[in-house]
């Protein structure tokens, strides 16, 4: 099939996406807008597909090569056809219509002429592009491989703890001519190019959770598995530059009935608080099948305990951690509540065009926290009041454990989860 045929095709098949996404025009959307579209596509097609990749479809960032067949199948399937052939059939070119191409610019904008009106380029401008070598179309396709072929697991060396290094095994002889790709996370930007000739492959862990790892075979995801990373109660952290980040012994974060990382023990590891303010990171993940995002109570109460320079709006984030997914709740002093974002198992709602007063709090007070899901509902509650209500359009996850965020020193005194007569206290 020629550039110009394989052109239409895409631009249509596009359009389609845009029109069917409803978020208005695609020049206009945000990193949130294509984070959101590729839940949906997820959610639709079990297929990952990266923000850089959608961005690089709609032209909104610089592209050097054709999309795969993989993306092109996860794309018409989202649109309701069985694979990108089968879109073709269903959405046939005519030999007279107008192919569109879009031009390039310098610096991050790009001009791109209004879809559906006046944007038809003439053919010796076409012409130019693929001579320059702008026009990604024209790399032909290549066949998805066999799933079933490939093999991929995993084995942890600490039973639980950070850091802790996983090696993965994998046989991936059946890639051929392609490259091959391990995933530690749902993040596939930072996938590791592997050796398809060897099988085993090592890396560490440096923060506990839920991971699901993946075995690619260039952007088709053949293989994977979930990976859980636990602690042995609470921890603590400060996250640094260089990823690594600097933990905290359990008899320093410990006091009594409560844990917290003071000023104190920030001083005595060397870690400034200004000009750049660290994050503090609490985490308690466990193992539970029992109590899933659905129907669940949780409540908890937390204090900031920094509030100077850039801490100003003493900035909390308190996740519920699930397995493939999670539940994401800011606080924030009063005054700064323009600037926040709840995310609840693929419903993002930010500050800009929701009212989000409901999640500050008076800074220096002690904060209560309840989120109370049934059938999918779910209230957040702030200090006895309502802040929010929503639904979340993911299936039920299990509940695997909890993270708190901190903008500088803070304090948890409560935590637990419970459904019914199942408690888990974590105190």
């Amino acid at each position: 099939m020629d550039n110009n045929k394989n052109n239409y095709f895409i631009s249509h098949c596009l359009e389609l996406i845009e029109k069917q996404f409803d978020h208005g025009d695609s020049r206009e959307w945000s990193q949130y807008d294509f984070e959101k579209l590729g839940n949906d596509i997820q959610e639709k097609t079990g297929v990952v597909l990266s923000v850089s990749t959608l961005k690089r479809l709609y032209g909104r960032v610089k592209y050097e090569s054709a999309p795969s067949l993989s993306t092109l199948n996860a794309l018409a399937n989202y649109l309701g056809s069985a694979d990108w052939r089968a879109f073709k059939i269903k959405h046939p070119y005519k030999q007279d219509t107008p192919i569109p191409v879009e031009v390039p610019i310098t610096g991050h904008q790009q001009l791109k002429p209004k879809r559906g009106r006046a944007w038809w380029i003439m053919a010796p401008l076409a012409c130019i592009l693929i001579i320059l070598g702008i026009n990604w179309i024209g790399q032909s396709e290549k066949a998805e491989v066999d799933a079933s072929e490939f093999s991929f697991r995993s084995n942890k060396i600490l039973s639980r703890g950070v850091p802790n290094t996983v090696v993965f095994n994998y046989d991936a002889k059946a890639a051929g001519d392609d490259s091959v790709y391990i995933s530690q996370s749902w993040d596939l930007s930072k996938k590791k190019l592997v050796d398809k000739n060897k099988d085993t492959y090592s890396a560490i862990y440096y923060y506990p959770g839920y991971f699901e790892a993946r075995l690619l075979v260039e952007n088709q995801v053949v293989s994977r598995h979930g990976l859980q990373i636990s602690t042995d109660g609470w921890m603590a952290l400060a996250d640094q530059d260089n990823n690594i980040p600097v933990y905290f012994k359990r008899d320093e974060i410990r006091q009594d009935s409560f844990v917290t990382v003071s000023t104190d023990l920030l001083q005595a590891y060397h870690i400034p608080l200004q000009p750049q303010i660290p994050v503090i990171r609490f985490f308690n993940i466990f193992q539970s099948d029992f109590i899933r995002n659905d129907n669940f109570h949780f409540r908890t109460k937390l204090k900031s305990d920094f509030g100077s320079g850039a801490a100003a709006c003493h900035n909390i984030q308190v996740t519920i951690q699930c397995k493939n997914d999670g539940i994401a709740v800011p606080l924030v002093a009063k005054g700064c509540t323009g600037n926040i974002s709840l995310f609840a198992a693929g419903n993002g709602i930010s500050s800009e065009d929701h009212d989000l007063s409901g999640f500050g709090y008076d800074p220096g007070d002690w904060v209560t926290l309840e989120i109370v899901g049934v059938n999918k509902h779910l209230r957040f509650i702030v200090n006895g009041q309502e802040a929010y209500a929503l639904d979340f359009p993911h299936e039920p996850a299990d509940i695997i454990g909890v993270e708190y965020h901190f903008l500088g020193p803070g304090t948890i005194r409560s935590s637990e989860i419970w459904q019914g007569d199942r408690v888990i206290d974590l105190f």
